[in-house]
Formats: structure tokens, sequence, C-alpha cells
């Protein structure tokens, strides 16, 4: 999940950039859903399978929607046919659209900040540190704000193999025609090297959100996170995870539960966990297993599990095979499937083509065919291809009927570099 603030200016375009070119086969098998918030902790799905285009080159997705104003925007991978892709960069922006040849459009953001940095090293292994920022101005939309974050943190490593960390922050905002809002953090962190091949984390939080100085809700969650090396070929990662959340008022459920009109408050409770194991079974060959497992108390109660295996062969310097299948469960009910194959060929140095078929079982099947080449012409200009063919079952708002759609796309550019 990705989140990022547009302080409710339009948006109708975004560019997500990934660290590395992940491949315009495997970008186009990935689905994902636009949420929207008002307060960066409450969301509401916008726009689900949001439409976008994959650029190599500049290594980005190119989505674009309908014209959005929040405050928070939240971007959730929805399926993805890679176990990890690292993101680096997020750009908005408001497209504007005339039939005239000029077009003069003026915004702007007024925005005044002051910022305090302190930190004091008392002894060798005992720190601190302190921040207190002041923030005001007005959007280009004429919105008046204010914000005050202040965040502190006591640093203590006594030894080399532990180290541990106590931080307390808060953040209080003002916004023209919204409630003021003020969160509380409390964060304790422990970390320890018991052995050169383990790593252990240990981490504590408790959070208080207020609206209009009346406390909203009491969240407290503790994590343990270990990895290790347990063999030269095979590392393991487990994640385990407990949160409850303490809600004052049922009406703060509102835009996540749905409507709720009682006057007693409620409490919601999590566990989660996830277990990683990464193998290489011969030089050539990795496998990555993904077990994940959620089980939720409260207003809804339900439990997830979402299992993953992905195989990736590397035949030779020429040809590389990849595939991964995947199975969830809903309060142990099946709840769909997916799998993936993808191959890629590079014949030359200057050539590459790939082929994958994703297909996807769950209430609306979906298969996509996906075919993609690229031809180096010269050290200054590059010929790309791409070709999409997308089948999926939708069921009709209307009747109720499932009913199959199909989709088609033909994609070609020529890019110069110089």
């Amino acid at each position: 999940n990705i989140a990022f603030r547009v302080d409710l200016r339009e948006v109708n375009r975004i560019f997500l950039y990934t660290e590395k070119n992940i491949g315009l086969v495997t970008a186009s098998s990935f689905t994902m859903d636009l949420y929207g918030s008002t307060n960066g902790t409450d969301y509401q799905r916008i726009q689900q399978n949001v439409p976008f285009i994959y650029d190599s080159v500049k290594k980005r997705f190119d989505i674009t929607m309908g014209s959005v104003t929040f405050r928070w925007l939240k971007l959730v991978v929805a399926s993805s046919p890679v176990q990890r892709v690292d993101f680096t960069e997020v750009e908005t922006y408001s497209q504007v659209a005339s039939s005239e040849d000029f077009i003069s459009r003026k915004d702007k953001t007024v925005s005044n900040v002051s910022d305090l940095n302190v930190g004091y090293k008392f002894t060798q292994a005992l720190g601190m540190t302190y921040n207190l920022s002041f923030e005001n101005g007005n959007y280009a939309s004429e919105v008046d704000y204010s914000r005050q974050n202040q965040i502190g943190e006591m640093r203590w490593a006594p030894w080399e193999y532990f180290s541990s960390a106590f931080g307390i922050s808060e953040n209080m905002e003002k916004i023209e025609g919204l409630p003021e809002t003020l969160n509380r953090a409390y964060t304790l962190r422990l970390n320890s090297l018991p052995v050169p091949s383990v790593d252990i984390n240990l981490g504590l939080s408790k959070t208080e959100r207020y609206e209009e100085e009346q406390l909203l809700s009491t969240s407290y969650v503790t994590g343990l996170y270990t990895s290790a090396a347990l063999y030269p070929d095979l590392d393991a990662n487990l994640d385990l995870t407990t949160g409850r959340t303490v809600y004052e008022q049922t009406s703060t459920l509102t835009s996540i539960y749905g409507s709720l009109y009682e006057n007693s408050g409620t409490t919601t409770t999590d566990y989660g966990s996830r277990l990683t194991l990464t193998a290489r079974l011969v030089p050539r060959l990795t496998a990555d297993l993904v077990t994940d497992y959620q089980k939720i108390q409260g207003a809804v109660g339900t439990e997830l599990m979402d299992n993953k295996l992905t195989l990736n062969w590397r035949v030779s310097d020429i040809l590389s095979v990849l595939t991964a299948v995947g199975k969830k469960w809903e309060n142990w009910q099946s709840a769909g499937e997916d799998g993936l194959f993808q191959t890629t060929v590079a014949p030359t140095e200057n050539t590459q083509f790939s082929f994958s078929y994703y297909v996807v079982n769950d209430d609306n099947d979906l298969s996509r065919y996906a075919l993609s080449g690229s031809w180096a012409i010269g050290p200054h200009l590059t010929l790309q291809g791409n070709v999409f063919y997308i089948e999926r079952e939708q069921e009709s708002f209307v009747s109720g009927a499932q009913g199959a759609e199909t989709d088609w796309q033909i994609r070609t550019q020529l890019i110069a570099r110089f």
C-alpha cells in the first residue's frame, strides 16, 4: 500500500516509479485499487482496477482516472505477479484538456514552515533527538491550514548486539472547514542479534486519535519480526503482529464498516503473521514461498489466508522462465486462485521478447495474455511494442447475470534519447 498526501488538490493522473525496470509483461499483470481519505487513517475505495500503462524507459506506472479531490490518496496493489517490487517516487498531476490553442491556468499555494532540530549524546551508548515544526498557509483551493508536529526519541545501544529506542510524537492539524485533529503516538523498539545469522526486532506502539479535543480511538500494536539465514541457500522471515483498537463512539466506524448509530464504543482486535522462505535450489533456480494469515475480531470478523509460491529459472543467458501460483481463503472457504507463467528471450544484445499468461479464478474470473518486444536500434533509439488481450467475467449490475468481456490493447513507441 502506498499512501500520499495531496492536500485537497484535484488529481487525475499519477506516476508511480519503480527502482528497477520490472518489464512490460510483468507490469501488465498488476491490478491496483485507488482509495481516498480526509484524515490519512480512514480510507474509502474510489476506483477498483485503475487503468495504467508501464513506461519501461522511465520505469514508472502511468495511471489515469477521473478527477478526485482528497487530502490523502492511497494505491493498493490488489494482485501482483511477483513477490516484491520497490517503489521509489510518486508524482500527482491535474491534467487539463481543451480544444483551444492556448490555455492559461494559475494556481497559488502559500506555505510558511519553521522547524527546530536538537540532538544530544549523553554517552557513547545513550542519545536523544527532538524535532519541532510549525507550518501554516493555504492550498491552491484557497483553504487555510496550520500544522504543528513534534517528535522526540531516546536511543540506547549498550552492546553491539542490542539496541533500543523510545519515542513520542504528536501531530496537530487545523484545516478550514474540517474538524481539528490531533494524533499522539508512543513507540518502543528493541533490536537484537543473538547470533550473526539471526536478527530479531520487537516493536510496541500506542496511538491516540482526537477530533475537536474528543478522543476517538486508541490503538495498541505489538510486532515481532525475525529474519534468519537457516542454511547458505535458505533464508527465512517470520513476522508476528497483534493489534487492538478501542473506539470511543461507534460513529468513528462509519467509513470503515458502514453506518452504525449506537452510542456505545466498540473494540476490534486483529492478529497477523507472515512467513517467507527463499531458497536457491540450484545455481539458476530460486523459489519463494510466502504465507500470510490475518484474523480480525470486532464489528466485522473475518479470517484471511494467502499463499504464493514463485519459481524463477534462468535457463541460460538468453532464456528465463518465471512461474507463480497463489491460493486465497476467507473464513476457511476458498476465495480464489491465481497463476502466472512468463518467459523472456533475449536472442541478441539489442533485442528482447517476453510472453506471459496470467489467470485469476475468483468472483470475477480473469485471463490476461501479453506479448512484448524491445529493439535497441542504436545508442539513442529504441523501438518497443506490446500486445495485451484480456478476458474477464463480470456480473451485470442490471440483471445480476455473469457476462464475458474482452479487451485488446496494441501499443508501440519509438524512444529517442540524446
